[in-house]
């Protein structure tokens, strides 16, 4: 599971994605140019979408005093996005490390 938080919404939701990779593509992942390149060895993708968030805290849940709040708003509002993947390496033969990146590969357009 993986959160992830901002003060802003990202402007193209519909194009981020968490990618996953094993030790064993990460060498070839980080020798590609592009991303579109790139995550043709992601072994899995998830989307990434933010939900708007009001409350007292920051996104790191600590307490924003009273005196720091904005004027009119009750409380404070950041987005919040929450991934949730389960990996399977059961046909493993030896120990894998993980990598993920977050990226938006319509960037590169």
């Amino acid at each position: 599971r993986a959160t992830f938080t901002s003060n802003e919404k990202y402007m193209h939701e519909d194009h981020l994605r968490l990618h996953m990779y094993t030790d064993a593509d990460w060498p070839k992942v980080k020798k590609s140019p592009l991303c579109t390149e790139k995550i043709k060895y992601a072994k899995h993708s998830s989307q990434i979408y933010f939900s708007s968030v009001a409350t007292d805290k920051d996104k790191y849940g600590n307490a924003i005093p009273k005196h720091k709040q904005k004027k009119g708003v009750k409380g404070n509002s950041y987005y919040r996005a929450e991934v949730l993947s389960v990996v399977d390496n059961s046909d493993a033969t030896r120990p894998t490390y993980w990598y993920f990146t977050i990226d938006d590969c319509t960037l590169e357009s």
